[in-house]
């Protein structure tokens, strides 16, 4: 008798203790911050209002709910205190439902941008004991013309702010104008400019330096940002088919009209 019930309580032990043990196999942790982030939103995508509060309101569910993102990432990254955080990146056709955020390990939210446009990518680095994500928006204007934009986001342990935001290509059938990025420091973004010579300048260089009451890079030019600028304002097409989104009125009618 007592050989069975030692028997009962073995096996009753293995399968209360299987769980982890095919997660520890699997190389999973049983308490996973990632998945937890990523099942989370899933929930708020489909329209969970409770999911969504938890995630500081990270979806519109005003708008008609869209669970068909084209691309749906999370990517951790570390601080030198050693404090982890996750950042996502959900990516829809529709721009208005685009999301660029990020959470700590407790999901608690630090930083959410809704105003990116076109397909998103992200690369964090390491610039003298900082953390910076750079994100590059890469989308069509008008149809035709290629367009790509800069931001920076600089985390620490207490917040995560946008210090940088600019134009940086603009591609037509006739030319193409840019800046890229080829120094930075905690103080200065230096920038290299690519501009034709049907503009009349002959600037090849910019200087962004941060200030500390606006709290993000600054220029006195801002060369390649003002010309592409006025080029999409000055450009004409007389039919588009892809919808102009310059606002939030066109971006509701757009959303409203699927």
């Amino acid at each position: 008798m007592k050989k069975h019930i030692g028997r009962n309580i073995i096996i009753i032990l293995i399968l209360l203790y299987l769980p982890c043990f095919q997660a520890c196999k699997k190389g999973e942790p049983a308490d996973n911050p990632e998945k937890q982030l990523r099942d989370m939103v899933e929930l708020a995508i489909g329209g969970d209002a409770e999911a969504n509060k938890k995630l500081n309101n990270l979806i519109d569910l005003k708008l008609p709910g869209s669970s068909q993102y084209d691309n749906f990432i999370i990517e951790s990254f570390k601080l030198k205190s050693g404090k982890r955080f996750y950042y996502l990146v959900l990516n829809y056709r529709n721009p208005v439902y685009n999301r660029f955020a990020i959470y700590d390990s407790a999901m608690t939210n630090y930083l959410i941008d809704k105003s990116l446009n076109g397909h998103i990518s992200v690369e964090v680095q390491d610039i003298e004991k900082s953390k910076f994500i750079r994100v590059v928006e890469s989308f069509l204007s008008k149809d035709v013309l290629d367009v790509k934009r800069l931001s920076l986001y600089k985390a620490d342990d207490k917040s995560a702010s946008l210090i940088f935001r600019n134009l940086i290509s603009l591609s037509t059938t006739d030319y193409t104008v840019s800046q890229d990025i080829i120094r930075q420091t905690a103080d200065s973004v230096y920038t290299h400019l690519s501009i034709p010579m049907r503009f009349g300048l002959s600037d090849t260089a910019d200087v962004f330096v941060y200030d500390s009451i606006a709290k993000k890079f600054i220029s006195q030019h801002n060369t390649v940002d003002s010309i592409i600028r006025t080029e999409l304002q000055a450009f004409k097409r007389d039919s588009l088919i892809l919808p102009l989104i310059t606002d939030k009125e066109s971006a509701d009618k757009f959303t409203f009209s699927k």
